[in-house]
């Protein structure tokens, strides 16, 4: 919380984070953010993490790649474990628990402790005439 909004995208890119245009982390938390790939016009909610590191057996630390993909949310307060991958368009409910190695399909509603579907996205139609 002590960088500025503006400067969270330079910052962890800077780091290594892989962030698509019109993508923003704002006041989320990227650990680790060489093992983090998130596509263009992602939201990242308040205090959102995203967290591709985990402690394993005899405290031997692994490091497994998020992805989230082109236009999907994740929701305020929602963790994102090792190894996930978002879907395109898909959405990960406000405090979610997304466990390690999660494969959430394109335009699904991911929700809970620890996550699970619980809808899906609709299809945008287009105004009518």
């Amino acid at each position: 919380r002590t960088i500025p909004i503006p400067l969270t995208r330079f910052f962890f890119k800077l780091f290594g984070a892989q962030l698509g245009e019109n993508t923003y982390p704002s006041a989320s938390m990227i650990f680790d953010p060489r093992f983090v790939r998130v596509g263009k016009n992602v939201i990242l909610g308040y205090q959102s993490s995203l967290t591709p590191h985990a402690l394993e057996g005899q405290g031997l630390m692994s490091h497994h790649p998020i992805r989230i993909e082109d236009n999907a949310v994740i929701g305020m307060n929602a963790v994102i474990l090792g190894g996930v991958t978002v879907g395109e368009g898909a959405v990960v409910a406000a405090g979610a628990l997304v466990p390690k190695f999660t494969v959430i399909p394109p335009r699904e509603i991911w929700g809970g402790l620890p996550a699970r579907r619980i809808g899906f996205v609709e299809k945008e139609t287009p105004p009518s005439p």
